[in-house]
C-alpha cells in the first residue's frame, strides 16, 4: 500500500504540473544526479588536483547544489587543463527549464564468471548497485523551481526466491569461512547462557544472481526486483536550498567499506 501510495502522489505531481509547465519562470534545479554518476568522480577530482578538500560528501546533489558546490572553486588558480575541465563539468548539468518528458532506456546485460566461490553480491566488483534494470520507463516534470521524478524499471533484484535454500546460521556461516567459531565482535560472543544468538541468526551462504555462471539481466519471477518504483523524488529548488521527498540511493561520508548513517551500498532510502 505504501508503494501505491508512493506511486500516486507522484502522478498526481506530474498531471497537476504539466498545465503550468510553461507559465511560471525556472528558478532552481531540483533534478538529482544519482549516486554512481561519473560527475562525482570529476568533481572530486578536480577539487583534490586544486588543492582544496572534496566538496559536500552528502549526496546525491541536485543541479543546483552542484553548481552552488562548483562555486567554491572560484578564485582559485586553475591551470589551463583544469579550466577545461571545469567548463566541461559546468557543461554536463542541464540548464534551468520548464520541461516534461517520458523517456525509456534498454540496457541488456550478461554475466559470466567460471569461480563458483563468487556466489555473492560482495564478491563482485560490479555488483546491484553498478548494475543496469534491462529496461526503465522514467517520468520527468520541471516548473517553476518544482521537480518531480518516477523511475519504473524491471530488471534483478539482490535477493531472490531461490537464496532461501542457502540460508545458514551466522554460528555455520563463521564456521564455514573461518574454519572455526569465535564469535563476531563484542555482540555475539562464542558462548553465552542458553541459546546462542549465532543459532537463531540467518544469513545468506549465496544469492542465486551472483552464483550463476552465466546469467541475462532479463528477470524471472523468482528473480525480479520487486522494488518499485526504483527512484522517485518530489523537490523544490531555489537558487540556494532544495527541499524534497525522496526515494533514492545516499552517501554521507568518504567512506570505501561503509558509513555510520548513510551509505550509497544499499538500494535506497526514503528520506525529506
Amino acid at each position: 500500500m505504501k508503494k501505491l501510495l508512493g506511486i500516486v502522489s507522484i502522478l498526481l505531481f506530474a498531471a497537476a504540473t504539466v498545465f503550468a509547465s510553461f507559465l511560471t519562470p525556472a528558478i532552481g534545479d531540483g533534478r538529482v544526479i544519482p549516486i554512481g554518476d561519473d560527475f562525482y568522480s570529476y568533481v572530486d577530482a578536480l577539487f583534490i588536483s586544486t588543492g582544496n578538500a572534496i566538496p559536500s560528501t552528502s549526496r546525491p546533489w541536485t543541479v543546483t547544489e552542484a553548481r552552488n558546490e562548483l562555486e567554491k572553486l572560484n578564485g582559485v588558480q586553475l591551470s589551463e587543463s583544469e579550466k577545461k575541465i571545469l567548463d566541461d563539468i559546468y557543461s554536463s548539468l542541464p540548464k534551468v527549464e520548464n520541461h516534461i518528458s517520458l523517456s525509456l532506456n534498454l540496457s541488456p546485460e550478461i554475466y559470466a564468471h567460471i569461480n563458483s566461490d563468487f556466489n555473492r553480491e560482495e564478491y563482485w566488483n560490479y555488483g546491484y548497485e553498478d548494475r543496469n534494470h534491462i529496461g526503465t520507463i522514467s517520468l520527468d516534470n520541471a516548473t517553476g523551481g518544482f521537480q518531480g521524478h518516477l523511475e519504473l524499471s524491471a530488471g534483478l533484484g539482490m535477493v531472490t526466491n531461490g537464496d532461501l535454500d542457502n540460508e545458514m546460521t551466522l554460528k555455520e556461516y563463521a564456521q564455514l569461512v573461518n574454519g572455526s567459531w569465535e564469535g563476531v565482535g563484542t555482540q555475539i560472543p562464542a558462548d553465552e547462557e542458553g541459546t546462542l544468538k549465532a543459532d537463531v541468526i540467518n544469513v545468506l551462504g549465496s544469492q542465486k544472481v551472483y552464483a550463476s555462471p552465466f546469467l541475462f539481466n532479463f528477470p524471472s519471477t523468482g528473480t525480479s526486483d520487486l522494488n518499485m518504483p526504483r527512484r522517485a523524488y518530489l523537490d523544490y529548488s531555489g537558487s540556494n536550498f532544495s527541499i524534497g521527498f525522496y526515494k533514492d540511493r545516499k552517501a554521507w561520508g568518504n567512506n570505501k567499506t561503509g558509513n555510520f548513517i548513510f551509505d550509497a551500498h544499499n538500494p535506497y532510502y526514503n528520506t525529506l
